[in-house]
């Protein structure tokens, strides 16, 4: 008993103590100490094997709590809950600047949300001929819709857009003969199957002009 407490302080007599047993009398105590070691060590690398699970499963969860879920804004629900369908437009063209008046025109256009719900797609024709696409979405930091749509001619238009009560209004810069001008288009909401339009431009420092207006009439 005496050479097995010296041994506990001292590792590497220990170690030839516990995995070498004595082929003298003592080699039954030899065995019995051998099982004890390497049920310690299978005990430790379980033991470090949960405890490594238990922190990679708390830092998962703190990661996953810590990023909220982007959700689709209020204001872009709103707007898609409204327009989204079938739509069709007509009006007429008005006495401006920028063109003659008179000319009446009808179109078409489909509205969908896009997977994700973070954006509107608009389809625009002319009869049977697909004539432009718009993206609609809304910016939350600035607190606007954004409108951009891309037509058959090559043409980019960007538009921002807000809204006060049953009115949006949006607005963007355009060209007229290669010289600058500012756009504005209006919309009322009439009913829910039934909205006004009217479309403005000016001149850089100039008056703001009628150049169209109409409604669109949702089709069931």
């Amino acid at each position: 008993m005496k050479r097995i407490f010296i041994a506990t302080r001292n590792n590497s007599q220990l170690d030839r103590l516990l995995v070498e047993p004595r082929s003298s009398g003592n080699n039954k105590l030899g065995k019995h100490l051998v099982r004890p070691r390497r049920c310690w060590r299978r005990s430790i690398k379980a033991l470090l094997a949960v405890i490594l699970t238990v922190l990679l499963t708390c830092a998962s969860s703190r990661a996953q709590t810590s990023q909220p879920i982007h959700k689709p804004s209020s204001e872009l629900q709103k707007e898609g809950d409204y327009y989204v369908g079938n739509w069709k437009l007509t009006g007429e063209t008005k006495t401006s600047p920028f063109g003659p008046g008179g000319q009446k025109f009808e179109s078409s256009e489909r509205l969908e949300r896009m997977p994700g719900g973070f954006f509107l797609l608009a389809r625009s024709y002319e009869g049977e001929k697909w004539t432009q696409i718009t993206i609609i979405g809304y910016d939350e930091n600035k607190k606007i819709f954004t409108h951009t749509a891309y037509n058959t001619r090559g043409e980019i238009e960007v538009m921002e857009g807000t809204e006060q009560g049953d009115t949006e209004i949006w607005s963007g810069n355009g060209k007229v003969n290669d010289k600058p001008v500012k756009q504005r288009l209006t919309i009322k909401r009439v009913s829910p199957t039934l909205y006004t339009f009217k479309f403005e431009m000016a001149p850089q420092g100039g008056d703001w002009s009628l150049v169209y207006e109409g409604q669109g009439t949702k089709e069931l």
